[in-house]
């Protein structure tokens, strides 16, 4: 995976391969990547500015990855930004797990009936069935990554956890 100003490409490749495909790639078109097929592998990217999103009690989710999306079987992925003071409601997902990883900021994380501080470079693991939910507790955005398996079913999900383009 490598992470760049427009967006994060994984090429399912060691790290170092992946790098040298992305410089040759980027020197090759300043355009964001959105489909490559190199030496029989194909590279799926999705940027964040491009994917659909919900907004809510002061956050903004961007769906980035979804079962059926590049052939995605196993995962939903979305890349969350939240202003101070801002609150994911509390939720729980029926037979699915998720880990949080924070990418920057700080906040207090609840999972069940526990609660921890959190900062960039954590992951949480959020057992199934298990309600969970997220507040910034600093003065910068909290930032952070989410992946679900098995993937979530966005027809079933609350009006406010729907997505738009």
């Amino acid at each position: 995976m490598v992470e760049v100003g427009w967006g994060i490409i994984a090429c399912g490749l060691k790290p170092a391969a992946c790098r040298t495909r992305y410089q040759k790639l980027r020197d090759s078109s300043r355009r964001p990547l959105h489909r490559n097929k190199t030496e029989g592998h194909e590279l799926f990217t999705q940027r964040v500015a491009d994917s659909p999103q919900n907004v809510r009690d002061g956050q903004v989710s961007y769906l980035l990855l979804t079962k059926g999306q590049f052939g995605s079987k196993n995962l939903t992925i979305t890349w969350v930004e939240g202003g101070p003071d801002s609150e994911q409601p509390v939720d729980a997902h029926v037979g699915h797990e998720q880990v949080y990883v924070i990418v920057r900021g700080r906040g207090l994380m609840r999972v069940g009936d526990e609660q921890q501080e959190v900062v960039a470079g954590t992951l949480v693991f959020v057992p199934p069935d298990t309600p969970h939910a997220i507040r910034n507790t600093g003065d910068e955005p909290l930032v952070y990554v989410s992946a679900t398996a098995p993937p979530i079913d966005l027809a079933t999900l609350a009006p406010v956890f729907a997505y738009t383009e």
